[in-house]
């Protein structure tokens, strides 16, 4: 398992998180708060597969 620094982590995700939302919505609403919780839940389950 790679040693990645968690700030490092969180801060790459803080700036492609919003980058990659706005350069997938669709014009469909309901699909996108779909897509959107898919990636919170990416994103929670890699936290906590870095923990």
């Amino acid at each position: 398992m790679f040693k990645i620094p968690k700030v490092l982590v969180s801060l790459i995700l803080m700036a492609f998180g919003p980058l990659m939302a706005i350069l997938t919505i669709p014009t469909d609403i309901e699909f996108y708060y779909n897509s959107l919780n898919d990636y919170l839940g990416l994103t929670y389950s890699f936290y906590t597969y870095c923990m």
